[in-house]
């Protein structure tokens, strides 16, 4: 079993989605395993996550920056900031063991 890490997780950036019905996707890195992990949330759960490298993190980048190019939205002059899709009270979460 893995350590037990309490949520929600320092550094963590939650976006809600376009979509409302308390849904949105976090990102958080995670210095340990060398991982950035997104996650998908609706009513403060997590629902799904997927694990990158900082290759395909940067990959990611590349996309959304494309398509903003595409839609040339300017950045925000200020940080935005937004609400946490988790619960306010922490969750006891597993965290899956590092593999060697």
């Amino acid at each position: 079993m893995g350590d037990v890490v309490a949520l929600p997780l320092p550094g963590a950036t939650a976006l809600p989605d376009v979509r409302g019905e308390h849904r949105a996707l976090q990102v958080t890195w995670h210095e340990r395993d060398g991982v950035f992990v997104v996650s998908t949330w609706r009513h403060g759960q997590c629902v799904a996550s997927v694990r990158l490298a900082p290759a395909e993190a940067a990959s990611l980048v590349a996309v959304l920056a494309d398509g903003l190019a595409q839609c040339r939205i300017e950045a925000p002059t200020e940080p935005v900031l937004l609400a946490d899709p988790r619960p306010t009270e922490p969750v006891v979460g597993v965290r899956e063991p590092r593999e060697a």
